[in-house]
This record gives C-alpha cells, sequence and structure tokens, in this order.
C-alpha cells in the first residue's frame, strides 16, 4: 500500500505531492514501486522506501474537577494533554537499525516558513545520497562476509589436516606396537578410510587429541 497516513480533508494535497515526486523520479531514470510498508525507489539496484504521514498537534485541556462525594479519582495535574491531526505533512525514510543511517536525516515536513511543495527537489536529493550510502554499506558487508567465509574455509582445512595426519600417526603407531599382524585387504581399505576422515570410530576432541581408538 502507498500507507499514506493522513486525514481525509488532507488526502488530496497528499497524492498531488507523491504523483509529483514519483514523476519526477521516473524522469530522472529511477523506478518506484508500491512495497508493503510504503513505496519503494530503486536507484542503482538498490531500494529504499519512503512514507508519508500527518503530524499531530498536541492541545492542554484543563481538567475536570473531581467530584469530592462520588468515588475518589486521583487528579496529577490540572491539564489533559490530548494529540489532534494538524494538517501538516510528513515524509519519512524507512531506515532500518542497521548502522549506515545513523546520523542521517529521515523526514521532511511543513513549517511555518516551508512548505512540502518546496522541499520535493531536496527530498529527491536525499534519497540518492541514502541510496548510495547503503550501497556502499551492502558492498563492505558483502566483502566482510566473504573474508570471513574464506577465513573458515581455511581453518577447517587446516583442521582436516591435522585430524588426518593424527590418524596416520596412529596407524604407524599400531603397525609398530603388531608388527606380527598383518592386515588384511579389508583392513587395508579401513585405515585407508581412516586416514581419508570418513570412518565414525576416530573421534577427536578440540586439542586434537584422540579420545576412541580404533582396533586391529
Amino acid at each position: 500500500c502507498l500507507n499514506v497516513r493522513v486525514l481525509k480533508k488532507s488526502l488530496r494535497r497528499a497524492l498531488l505531492l507523491l504523483d509529483g515526486l514519483l514523476k519526477g523520479m521516473e524522469s530522472l531514470g529511477h523506478h518506484a514501486a508500491i512495497a508493503d510498508n510504503g513505496i519503494q525507489v530503486s536507484i542503482n539496484e538498490t531500494n529504499l522506501v519512503f512514507h508519508m504521514e500527518e503530524n499531530l498537534a498536541t492541545a492542554k485541556e484543563e481538567a475536570e474537577d473531581n467530584d469530592l462525594t462520588g468515588r475518589y479519582q486521583f487528579g496529577h495535574s490540572q491539564y489533559n494533554v490530548k494529540c489532534r491531526p494538524s494538517g501538516d505533512l510528513c515524509l519519512k525514510v524507512t531506515i532500518s537499525q542497521y548502522s549506515w543511517g545513523d546520523g542521517c536525516r529521515k523526514a521532511w515536513r511543513d513549517s511555518e516558513k516551508k512548505r512540502l511543495e518546496s522541499m520535493l527537489g531536496t527530498f529527491a536529493e536525499a534519497l540518492l545520497r541514502l541510496t548510495e550510502r547503503k550501497r556502499v554499506y551492502e558492498l563492505e558487508q558483502a566483502r566482510k562476509a566473504e573474508e570471513q567465509r574464506k577465513v573458515a574455509e581455511k581453518r577447517d582445512a587446516r583442521r582436516q589436516v591435522r585430524r588426518q595426519r593424527l590418524v596416520a600417526d596412529d596407524c604407524c603407531l599400531f603397525a609398530r606396537r603388531c608388527p606380527r599382524q598383518r592386515p588384511s585387504a579389508e583392513g587395508h581399505q579401513q585405515a585407508a578410510g581412516w586416514i581419508r576422515g570418513e570412518s565414525d570410530h576416530v573421534q577427536v576432541c578440540q586439542t586434537g587429541a584422540l579420545l576412541d581408538r580404533y582396533g586391529p
């Protein structure tokens, strides 16, 4: 959906603002589509979502006097604060908790000096900067993930080689202790499987020591 949160009397103005903004973005070659939580703009293959809402104005109303003859109610304030729609519109960029959006401006709203109609160009330029910042962040995260994957592969390869060496050394030790026993063809295949690390009878702890030893 468009995710336009305004009163009915402000709906026409909100739709006109969005229409002008989206047409301007598409004229620059950027694609816009409706997302689940707003309007999604795709710039340089990077997506960003924004929506429009109406600001709320707070007003203080005098609290009613407590009726001393009836049930007691605690009155902690002389005023009641109520929120009402102000008619001022606001464009907000949806930025998740990721750190790439820290310190960026995320909202453009009506003020006493400027209306939102005069800020559409500034908002479009901000979308370009934000998408570029998000793109750089995602590339950096992908690079770090690839580096971590390579480090993990090298670590697993070293562990596998160390495990195979431990099994091979243990096979040699067993052969020296039992010189009169000649292994059969099946024993050769089993030993080869142990060396390749395919046997389930050998378990190695984190320190690399053998916990269970295979039989002759």
